[in-house]
């Protein structure tokens, strides 16, 4: 019930459900969605050549690329609150480079709701500076003290 109230609140305000849209920006995947420990069901790794969500445009270097990982947790039923929601606090995400250092973050992690289906899919949004994708190792999450990570291949799919 708490969970569609949220919703309904959030539509009402015209706070986008899902990560704001990359108008104008092409986008190209280099990790697909999958499923990566019991609290993630899904991550993905995605490279952004234009406006970034999340980020505001700075008139000396106007729209900055980035790279996002977008990890999605257990659905959120209505009424139900779920133990394992994501968080901020407990949750933690490395985007390596081949060479073992780590790719510096543009923004804080973003919360997000992916739609407005019930149950609904909750989750969290870390923003990276881009680099070439072939310069990428793979990307390491830890939740709640627990590490899990996937290789991001040398070529990635449009």
């Amino acid at each position: 019930m708490i969970a569609r109230y949220l919703l309904v609140g959030l539509l009402a305000l015209g706070i986008p459900t899902a990560p704001p849209a990359q108008q104008g920006a092409s986008s190209q995947t280099l990790l697909a969605p999958a499923p990566l420990s019991d609290e993630i069901t899904a991550l993905t790794v995605t490279e952004y050549s234009g406006r970034c969500a999340g980020i505001k445009p700075q008139p000396w270097m106007g729209d900055p690329p980035c790279i996002q990982v977008k990890l999605n947790g257990p659905a959120v039923h209505d009424g139900v609150s779920s133990p394992n929601l994501l968080s901020v606090r407990t949750t933690q995400v490395w985007l390596l480079r081949k060479d073992g250092t780590a790719v510096r973050n543009l923004i804080q992690p973003m919360n997000a709701m992916w739609s407005a289906d019930i149950p609904f899919p909750y989750g969290l949004v870390f923003t990276f500076q881009r680099v070439p994708p072939q310069e990428l190792a793979g990307v390491v999450v830890s939740v709640n003290g627990k590490l899990s990570g996937r290789e991001i291949k040398a070529n990635p799919t449009p």
